[in-house]
């Protein structure tokens, strides 16, 4: 109901004709300036970052966590928009333009370039990997959240529920389709 009524809210800002980034800037005003979600800075390494009924609960979260929500919003509003699972950074893209953008929901939706990205990997000595800008498959995606979530686990010293989210990274590893290179 709350993605309904953050998606109704969005539509009811829409009129026509809007390019894909004019839609986007609307989905950022709604998402990140009236309703307030944000990225959790202060308690990064909180596993409840990760879940979607404790998003809604603190307004605050991952990457990762704020791209879902973005991305289900967006699709409730059928635009096409996809996961993307940069190095150090999970965002949004749009491929729709002459020029793909991202969407860094951890910064409250600003637009980054391709070129921009590559900075950020470059400034974070991070490993560039051209691949990792285009869509991320769903299985990659439930991957990166499992493997977020036992790490934190793991530094909480729960190891049973670090176990358990790293079994499911090896289930899904072992049955989904990775991306080519």
């Amino acid at each position: 109901q709350k993605l309904d009524d953050i998606a109704l809210r969005c539509q009811t800002l829409f009129t026509s004709p809007l390019s894909p980034r004019d839609r986007c800037r609307i989905l950022n005003r709604v998402i990140f300036h009236e309703y307030g979600f944000t990225g959790n800075r202060s308690d990064f390494n909180n596993p409840n970052n990760l879940f979607i009924y404790s998003l809604f609960e603190t307004i605050k979260g991952l990457p990762i966590s704020l791209s879902l929500l973005y991305l289900m919003v967006a699709k409730r509003l059928e635009m096409e928009l996809e996961p993307v699972g940069t190095s150090g950074r999970f965002m949004v893209g749009c491929y729709l333009e002459k020029e793909p953008f991202f969407i860094d929901v951890f910064e409250n939706g600003i637009f980054r370039s391709l070129e921009d990205l590559l900075q950020y990997i470059d400034n974070n000595g991070l490993e560039a990997d051209l691949g990792h800008f285009g869509s991320c498959p769903v299985g990659e995606v439930l991957c990166r959240c499992c493997r977020n979530l036992e790490q934190q686990f793991r530094l909480m010293f729960e190891d049973d529920k670090a176990d358990l989210y790293q079994s499911f990274v090896n289930e899904f590893e072992a049955n989904f389709e990775k991306r080519s290179p």
